[in-house]
């Protein structure tokens, strides 16, 4: 009797998990969207972005890119946020997708902070004149606060590379808004940095 209750509750247990692993398969394949949103809830955040990734590869909506990219910048996954954020930035929507975080209250503008993301990934992956080219070709009408130019010097101060500092000092000092206080005081923190 004992044994028949330890085999009928083994069956059934074995029975749930694979009711249980075929429901999760489904629902990933069908619904990526609601495993995203379950997958963040339950604190998988990697699981969530790439669900967010196959939402966006079956829609399009610019919100499941954003998020993919977002997550990957969170991570430190440079490759992968140089892949989401191209996606990203190739998406007819991204525009009005960044004016709607601005007014959401994203401080130095949601675009620039994508922007920085990309150009400082680009770097630490070992691209730094395709780095410094975007970041400087982003911010040729403007000079805002935490942009793209200021995020770029900051994962170069963050590396010690006292070389890539004193690059974008330079092609600062020569840019429109060397005379401004925000990009003069970026300058004289580069130069220091670089003359340490």
């Amino acid at each position: 009797m004992k044994r028949l209750i330890i085999k009928t509750a083994a069956i059934t247990f074995g029975v749930a998990l694979v009711v249980m692993l075929m429901t999760f398969g489904i629902c990933s394949f069908a619904v990526p969207q609601v495993m995203m949103r379950f997958t963040d809830y339950i604190g998988l955040e990697e699981a969530s972005a790439d669900y967010a990734y196959v939402a966006y590869q079956r829609c399009g909506e610019v919100e499941y890119i954003a998020r993919a990219s977002e997550i990957a910048i969170r991570r430190s996954r440079d490759e992968v946020v140089v892949l989401r954020i191209e996606e990203f930035m190739d998406n007819a929507d991204f525009a009005e997708y960044c004016e709607s975080r601005d007014s959401a209250g994203q401080e130095g503008g949601y675009a620039q902070y994508i922007y920085g993301s990309y150009a400082s990934a680009l770097y630490r992956m070992g691209e730094r004149e395709e780095a410094t080219d975007f970041a400087f070709s982003v911010n040729e009408e403007a000079f805002p606060r935490n942009n793209a130019v200021v995020a770029l010097s900051f994962a170069a101060i963050e590396r010690s590379d006292k070389e890539m500092c004193s690059l974008i000092a330079e092609r600062l000092r020569g840019s429109a808004f060397a005379e401004e206080e925000y990009c003069s005081d970026m300058i004289s923190i580069l130069e220091e940095f670089a003359n340490e």
